[in-house]
């Protein structure tokens, strides 16, 4: 747990948080926390990993939807994905190596930018602005290749089999690939601080989980399992098969290729 939070790049203090929450058997503070760290050899950085490994990983990244990130997202793509902990600066300099053009033309400089306007709203717009990342970072990495299958006619939007297909083949990537956009790129990064707003600066996962330390209220009650299976049972909401593919037509499908994400 440790180990997951320093990967996550969480301040010492807003680990402490978790851990006397979560470990409240043990007394904590930040003396007691950095003696655990060090007792554990976990550190928020590592200048021992190779510069090959770092830009191997940075290269599979680049090949992917990681070419649309900006270097410090993909450096929290290293730390917790490829469980590589490196300095911030190092990142870059590979990636500036491995493609300093796609590099270049991230830098905000490089972008097409809206005027800015006085928000104060609490909640619409961290949703619009989670959708508008999702779009910009990963989206349209998905979306250049669908059109070039389509406008070189190997795919027919109209065609049912077609659409199935490409169900089978992507829906299980582009769902992975958002999964880690949630939880490495967006609800761990940093918000810095902004002017005439009321959001509040810091990490999304500490905001949700400590929302008192940032002046916001929390509004959630618990559930209990038991609650969860009444509502089921009255709604009846697992009689439905939840695959999107029939069985018959994924079995074929699995006959051809086995597993989307093999090789």
């Amino acid at each position: 747990m440790l180990a997951r939070y320093v990967k996550e790049n969480l301040r010492r203090r807003e680990i402490l948080d978790f851990v006397c929450r979560d470990f409240d058997q043990y007394v904590w503070s930040l003396r007691s926390l950095d003696r655990r760290l060090e007792y554990f050899n976990i550190r928020y950085t590592d200048r021992n990993v190779e510069l090959g490994e770092i830009k191997t990983a940075v290269r599979q990244e680049m090949d992917g939807p990681g070419k649309l990130l900006g270097y410090r997202a993909l450096h929290k793509k290293l730390r917790q994905v490829h469980e590589l902990n490196v300095p911030r600066d190092i990142v870059y300099a590979v990636m500036y190596n491995v493609d300093p053009v796609a590099l270049e033309e991230r830098a905000p400089q490089f972008k097409k930018k809206k005027p800015k306007s006085n928000f104060t709203s609490r909640g619409s717009n961290w949703i619009e602005r989670f959708w508008r990342e999702l779009h910009e970072r990963l989206e349209r990495f998905f979306k250049l290749p669908l059109n070039q299958l389509k406008e070189q006619g190997q795919y027919d939007p109209h065609d049912e089999n077609h659409r199935l297909l490409l169900a089978y083949v992507m829906i299980p990537i582009v769902q992975t690939e958002v999964n880690t956009f949630v939880d490495v790129v967006w609800n761990s990064h940093r918000i810095r601080e902004q002017k005439n707003t009321f959001l509040p600066d810091g990490v999304p996962n500490h905001i949700y989980s400590f929302p008192e330390k940032y002046g916001l209220e929390e509004c959630g009650w618990e559930v209990t399992e038991e609650q969860l299976a009444e509502v089921a049972e009255l709604s009846d909401v697992l009689a439905d098969n939840d695959d999107y593919l029939s069985a018959e037509f994924r079995n074929k499908c699995e006959q051809v290729i086995a597993d989307p994400f093999g090789d």
